[in-house]
């Protein structure tokens, strides 16, 4: 079995992985939701709050809307995989 730091380093796109994990195990999809925006045009920072079930899983913020989902799916794919 891969340690937790192999599987960081083999994973890329958590958004994917997380939804392919909680369509099997809780039978349902991620939720993203937009929160925040803050910045001038050029510089923008994001903000998405991560559900599952209806409950708050995690948050991320990231220079586009993508890389905030991709931080928060991170997050919340570890803690439920490290919470099972």
């Amino acid at each position: 079995m891969l340690g937790r730091i192999e599987i960081e380093a083999i994973l890329d796109d958590f958004k994917s992985v997380l939804q392919e994990f909680t369509q099997e195990t809780y039978k349902t999809r991620p939720e993203y939701v937009m929160i925040g925006e803050s910045g001038p045009a050029h510089d923008k920072v994001f903000r998405v709050a991560l559900y599952v079930q209806g409950k708050l899983m995690a948050e991320g913020e990231g220079r586009s809307k993508k890389e905030a989902e991709q931080k928060a799916a991170r997050e919340t794919f570890l803690w439920l995989t490290k919470n099972l």
